[in-house]
């Protein structure tokens, strides 16, 4: 009968990002894109206004805050700030997520560094 060996680890290119240009990353593009989308989805609210200001205002406040969502903060360089808005929201006081573990150290090594301190 043969054994098979199911102790898989975690390999290291799994989460890699994929870079375009300098220091924009696809999921940054994908960000901005539907950010872009939405500003235009949303026009819709500024039909009746006989003045330009409001949206250029609501344009210019989208744009920031996109451009705000896809940096990454420097007190947790491996995420950026829309991943640390969404963990954020869902919160569960019942459950302990820590957002600097490695996600490629295998738990054994995780558990092994805790019994040995």
């Amino acid at each position: 009968m043969i054994q098979f060996n199911r102790s898989f680890g975690a390999h290291s290119n799994l989460k890699h990002e994929i870079k375009i240009l300098g220091p924009i990353y696809l999921t940054d593009l994908i960000v901005l894109i539907s950010s872009f989308v939405l500003i235009n989805y949303f026009k819709f609210f500024f039909i009746n206004c006989k003045s330009p200001i409001p949206q250029t205002i609501f344009n210019i406040c989208a744009i920031l805050l996109s451009i705000y969502s896809i940096i990454r903060p420097s007190s947790n360089p491996q995420k950026r700030n829309y991943q640390l808005l969404f963990l954020s929201f869902q919160r569960n006081n019942n459950f302990f997520r820590s957002i600097n573990v490695s996600v490629f150290e295998p738990t054994s090594m995780i558990f092994n560094k805790k019994q040995s301190s």
